[in-house]
């Protein structure tokens, strides 16, 4: 169930992943993608949500930051909110608490 952040368990990408190894503690291997729990460098809102449906414990209070992929990899934004949803379904299927976050955008 790692990394766990302020009693949530982090659901994401790159960002948590380096959070997981710098910040938290967590160790994370050097294999290539690296990962640590379900945060992974390079995942996707779709490749979580199949992650997610492997998974037999989850914390009943988790924080999702993903979505930094899709983009680069040109998804559409529609597509995006779809893949978002069925994310939150299976989640709250679980009688899981979910936070969303996003990092905010750079001015300069």
């Amino acid at each position: 169930m790692l990394p766990i952040l302020y009693k949530h368990q982090a659901l994401g990408d790159d960002f948590f992943v380096d959070l997981a190894d710098t910040k938290l503690g967590c160790y994370v291997a050097d294999e290539e993608p690296k990962q640590c729990g379900l945060c992974r460098v390079g995942l996707t809102i779709s490749e979580l949500t199949e992650k997610l449906l492997t998974v037999q414990r989850l914390a009943p209070r988790v924080v999702i930051m993903v979505g930094m992929n899709d983009l680069l990899e040109g998804k559409n934004a529609n597509n995006m909110i779809l893949d978002l949803r069925k994310l939150i379904i299976e989640l709250k299927s679980r009688n899981t608490r979910v936070t969303i976050i996003t990092l905010i955008p750079s001015l300069s």
